[in-house]
């Protein structure tokens, strides 16, 4: 019978690790348990090695163990996720992309391409890789109390926070009829308050967003609104891309195309680095359908400066 070297974490846990980063096996079969000391292990305790080890599941790990340990060595790499084929989740993700002819720019939504479980790896996935970062800047991860879980913390806030945008699904936004003579034929005017990341220099992207509508058959609830904005906030962006992104969005959850969005916004990488400038103000806006009236420009843009006033 086959042995397999282990990583053996005390006689009450029936958790053992192959001899590459991280890669549980605990799901596997069967093992059998002897009362032998291994490694330094202290003999009451026990070391542990599988006995199904001709099973399909346990050859398949077989296999992707002999593939990582033949493969090239690729810096930022280490600790990386992997699956059954010995790749890296973001890679699997990354050949569907491209399978499909899908760009996945900072400021894309991968959303479709990512399968249930996933999100969960890619955080594994990118704590190893944040780790990496941590020591290359020769931060001691394991003596400083303030950098214990520092990689885990970046990981969770670009995928659950940061980029949130680029990983989650189009927020829900149910349309209700806008019809008959009671109809509203006037202009809506929504306010919501951004956080965004430059995808340049990934520092945060902080303003208002004014979303402008002259509903045509449908309209969306206000607080939709918001959410539609934040989420392609939540992302990689150019401010001159999000206000293109937002008003794109709100066409598609209202089926008009009058719509006009406004945003300010301070940028990290103005004020943070570079020229420092803490005064500085980004401001764009894109108008579509109706707003191209110089009136109806007009009247939106007064009501920017109302919202704005608040």
């Amino acid at each position: 019978m086959d042995s397999i070297s282990v990583n053996y974490s005390g006689a009450d846990s029936d958790v053992i690790y192959l001899n590459w980063p991280e890669e549980k096996t605990n799901d596997l079969d069967s093992f059998i348990i002897l009362g032998e000391g291994n490694d330094g292990v202290e003999s009451s305790q026990i070391s542990s090695f599988w006995s199904g080890l001709s099973s399909p599941k346990w050859n398949a790990y077989k296999e992707s163990k002999k593939l990582v340990e033949e493969a090239p060595y690729h810096p930022g790499y280490e600790g990386a996720v992997f699956n059954d084929f010995a790749k890296p989740i973001s890679e699997k993700i990354k050949e569907r992309l491209l399978k499909s002819s899908k760009r996945f720019n900072a400021n894309d939504n991968i959303s479709e391409f990512i399968k249930d479980g996933e999100i969960e790896l890619l955080v594994d996935e990118l704590t190893g890789k944040f780790a990496s970062v941590l020591d290359t800047l020769v931060i001691d991860r394991q003596n400083d109390p303030n950098s214990h879980d520092t990689a885990k913390r970046l990981a969770k806030m670009y995928i659950y926070e940061l980029m949130d945008g680029r990983y989650t699904k189009r927020p829900d936004a149910t349309s209700f009829p806008n019809e008959g003579s009671d109809r509203f034929e006037g202009m809506l005017c929504v306010r919501a308050e951004l956080t965004s990341m430059c995808s340049h220099h990934h520092q945060p992207v902080r303003g208002i967003a004014v979303i402008g509508i002259i509903p045509t058959g449908r309209v969306i609830g206000l607080s939709k609104y918001v959410r539609i904005a934040q989420w392609c906030a939540r992302r990689g962006q150019l401010q001159e891309d999000l206000v293109n992104q937002i008003a794109k969005e709100i066409m598609h959850a209202t089926d008009t195309e009058n719509v006009a969005v406004y945003i300010q916004a301070t940028h990290g990488c103005m004020e943070n680095r570079g020229v420092e400038a803490h005064s500085s103000l980004t401001q764009t806006s894109v108008v579509h359908g109706l707003f191209h009236n110089d009136s109806v420009k007009a009247e939106f843009f007064n009501n920017v400066k109302l919202q704005l006033s608040k």
